[in-house]
């Protein structure tokens, strides 16, 4: 039989991949008990004793993870008594069905958000893309890559696809067509392929899903923001839809440490 803990955070030790620091890999699971509900609102976090021993991780590594989870307003701390799954946890504003960069500018409406393209290309099909827009992995999709800065600061590497067709072509949708038509004709634009694509088909979107996840930059994304390597980051992957068919798909790399982030909601409608 599960334990409390383990029913919260799974029983299964947490698992770091290549390069990912352990904590980061513990925040996530317990993140993701908090998105999904497993762990409700209000209630009171297993100590860190408790989810050392679930997860397989030092409780210096878990009191690290849980310091990042109260610093982005996900638990907070009762002296004396333990850790509470926030009450109200701030919001991102996942729940909208809008570009990245317009939301990180809504998370913090002071400064001063810009985008910098550093391609626009039809490129082969891969697995992220098949997947992400229910089409064949030999399907070709627009790519469009931006830096997004902060003050001037690079925060954030957004990568934005859509199928790349034509009007000629057979077997697509007309939202399909008309995206791709934008990628094309926009291509080289400081401005999100989502936002001209709006403008096109009209704000008439959804649903929309939004994953969150967390990674290292590794060696070549460290280059483009100015950061080590070993650098955390939270990877959002965007979906959206219309009329029943995938036909957008984003992802975007955002490093904490550079930018005031907080992440709550997971999916959008």
């Amino acid at each position: 039989m599960k334990t409390a803990t383990q029913h919260i955070l799974g029983a299964e030790p947490v698992m770091s991949k290549p390069g990912q620091p352990l904590r980061i890999a513990e925040y996530g699971r317990v993140a993701e008990a908090i998105v999904s509900g497993r762990a409700l609102p209000g209630s009171m976090l297993p100590t860190e004793a408790e989810v050392g021993e679930t997860l397989g991780v030092s409780r210096t590594v878990v009191r690290e993870a849980l310091m990042l989870l109260e610093e982005d307003q996900l638990i907070t701390t009762r002296r004396g008594i333990g850790r509470f799954v926030a009450l109200e946890p701030a919001k991102f504003g996942l729940e909208r069905i809008a570009p990245f960069d317009e939301l990180l500018r809504s998370a913090e409406p002071n400064r001063t958000f810009a985008l910098s393209n550093l391609e626009a290309a039809v490129q082969d099909g891969t697995e992220f893309t098949a997947r992400g827009l229910d089409v064949e992995d030999s399907t070709p999709t627009w790519f469009w890559e931006h830096i997004v800065t902060r003050d001037g600061r690079p925060v954030a590497i957004l990568q934005e696809h859509v199928v790349a067709t034509d009007e000629a072509s057979d077997g697509f949708s007309e939202q399909r067509r008309r995206a791709s038509a934008v990628a094309t004709e926009m291509a080289g634009r400081a401005s999100t392929l989502l936002s001209l694509i709006r403008k096109d088909l009209g704000p008439e979107l959804g649903p929309g899903e939004v994953e969150i996840s967390t990674s290292v930059l590794g060696s070549t994304r460290a280059r483009q923001l100015g950061a080590t390597a070993s650098q955390p980051i939270l990877v959002l992957t965007q979906k959206i839809s219309r009329q029943g068919e995938a036909f957008y798909l984003a992802k975007c790399l955002i490093v904490p440490d550079f930018v005031r982030l907080v992440v709550h909601q997971a999916s959008v409608g």
